[in-house]
């Protein structure tokens, strides 16, 4: 008898578990159901009936069960697809056969004469719903955060970086798959620049920055356990000028090589939406790929999620409520799409720029496709250049990201730092009007209000709009009206007059979030946008600092 059966057969022992012939089951692939239980030796089990108490039953098939595939995620009993390494919700239909692959369930009867006789009975469905929701079944199972395809790194609690074994660790609590893809863990630092750098030259990368943040991109994913699950991590960004530009392929080169075939989602209205990522977030994840992004991208329901440690919802079907952790970095990618200032300071984005007025006329001298990317030997390549890149921040200390935005300070010294000690440049470096278009806007409004002011001026309300509609700023919230003036020396005349919202989203935006600002001009004078008053009454500021070395106070 091996040495599993033997601690299986012991913790079953402590916990009141009739063996048959003294006999476990051997363990079976995560969520395989193995072979009828008629045809194997299982340990058998007293259903709750006939005195038998629900709690139990419950912690003799934990016993059983957890250690034959099925884990928790936040106390929600799931398994592993054996083929797909998808997270399943365990569920009382599936549950009641489920159980017969790994014990066999009787009741135990009186006869006239000689002992009682344990009779073979499945579970009712109300006994597998009330096992599901025992807590005695529930929280011994092992926890389950996420699902491995192929091995990747880790950062041990002792602060060490080494590969996760196949199958089950339970310092990381992931599961990796057997995916029998090895890769080579001594390339060498310039062997796997040279491999990403002829994977990725084709691509037409605005500029070295945007290649930077994605190979960050594919980092990100193969090294997610670098850091600790509850750690902030960024998103990015594919935006191109014109369709067939190659980032939806530009995407796969990131996903495919650590998590395998790519899932593609759009983001739907409403309800539809909110059902994407809450699976997303109970299958735990490793990515979300929302593709087909059109114009100004505002979603509060996507910010929640990309900003959330924890996702929390409504089960399926059920009115019961769960809390996960969000292990899925967010993907978007869009043809010329303005991102809202929420969701701007949460991703990196990665530009491409085609200069061919017909994209199909781009010369490509090597086609690489999805099929390409999963080809075993294309993902080896990959995986160990990655690898090796990590292996080569780690041997020089782990040197950190020279930038990091605001609140991914872990993210940009880990992953980052491994991009930036690779050679291909500062992926967090930019200023916030190179990916905050709110900021953008309000700089160039600003750069016209100071014209020929020397010193401080003045402006009304209406004053600032107007060059706002001038120079087409904040053009999603321009939303208004023309109408006549009503005043004797300019009866008949027209004027733009906000839309009830918009004033309020504008008074919002100059007063809170810009007002007592300092901004850097482009002919590098520093000026104060400052906001006094209320309502009707409040006036707007430009201040010039005379000192590019003064520091402004807030104008009041």
């Amino acid at each position: 008898m091996s040495e599993q059966s033997d601690a299986l057969n012991r913790t079953a022992r402590e916990r009141g578990v009739i063996i048959a012939d003294d006999v476990m089951p051997p363990a079976v692939p995560p969520g395989a159901g193995g072979a009828e239980s008629a045809g194997r030796d299982l340990p058998r089990v007293l259903l709750p009936r006939n005195g038998q108490q629900i709690s139990s039953f419950a912690s003799k098939l934990s016993a059983i069960i957890g250690a034959n595939g099925m884990f928790q995620r936040s106390a929600i009993p799931v398994t592993i697809d054996p083929e797909s390494g998808a997270i399943a919700i365990m569920d009382a239909p599936r549950f009641q056969s489920y159980v017969e692959s790994h014990a066999k369930t009787c009741v135990r009867r009186n006869v006239t004469h000689g002992d009682p006789v344990d009779v073979l009975t499945s579970m009712s469905a109300n006994e597998a719903r009330a096992v599901l929701r025992a807590d005695s079944f529930r929280f011994p199972l092992r926890k389950l955060q996420r699902v491995n395809s192929v091995r990747l790194p880790a950062m041990r609690a002792n602060g060490r970086i080494e590969l996760l074994p196949e199958g089950y660790d339970a310092e990381s609590e992931i599961f990796t798959m057997a995916s029998g893809l090895e890769y080579d863990e001594t390339m060498t630092l310039n062997q796997a620049i040279k491999i990403l750098d002829d994977l990725l030259k084709e691509f037409p990368f605005e500029n070295d920055r945007s290649k930077a943040v994605h190979v960050l991109a594919m980092l990100a994913l193969f090294g997610f356990s670098l850091q600790p699950t509850s750690a902030n991590r960024m998103s990015f960004m594919y935006r191109a000028n014109m369709p067939r530009a190659g980032k939806g392929l530009l995407v796969q080169t990131a996903i495919v090589p650590s998590c395998g075939p790519v899932s593609v989602e759009a983001i739907a209205e409403g309800e539809e939406f909110r059902k994407i990522l809450d699976s997303s977030a109970l299958s735990g994840s490793h990515y979300l790929f929302l593709d087909e992004i059109e114009n100004k991208l505002v979603n509060r329901t996507l910010n929640a999620f990309m900003t959330a440690n924890t996702w929390s919802g409504r089960l399926f079907h059920s009115q019961n409520k769960f809390a996960v952790a969000r292990t899925s970095i967010v993907f978007l990618a869009g043809n010329n799409v303005e991102l809202s200032s929420d969701l701007a300071g949460r991703c990196l984005v990665c530009d491409l720029y085609v200069s061919e007025a017909n994209p199909q006329r781009r010369k490509i001298s090597r086609v690489i496709d999805g099929n390409y990317l999963a080809r075993p030997e294309v993902r080896a390549d990959i995986l160990g250049a990655l690898l090796a890149l990590t292996k080569g921040w780690d041997r020089a200390g782990r040197p950190p990201a020279t930038s990091a935005f605001a609140g991914f300070a872990d993210f940009a010294r880990v992953i980052g730092g491994i991009v930036q000690h690779a050679g291909f440049g500062d992926p967090m470096a930019c200023a916030a009007d190179d990916f905050d278009p709110e900021v953008q806007d309000m700089t160039a409004v600003v750069s016209r209000l100071a014209e020929n002011v020397s010193h401080r001026w003045q402006y009304k309300f209406g004053e600032v709009i107007k060059v706002c509609r001038d120079l087409d700023a904040f053009s999603w919230h321009l939303q208004g009206k023309l109408v006549k003036n009503k005043t004797d020396d300019t009866a008949g005349a027209e004027h733009f007059e906000l839309s009830q919202s918009s004033k309020s989203w504008f008074g919002k935006l100059l007063s809170d979030r810009f007002g007592g600002t300092t901004f850097t001009l482009p002919d590098h004078r520093r000026v104060v946008f400052g906001a006094r008053g209320k309502n009707r009454s409040r006036t707007y500021s430009i201040e010039v600092v005379l000192s590019p070395d003064a520091t402004a106070s807030r104008v009041p």
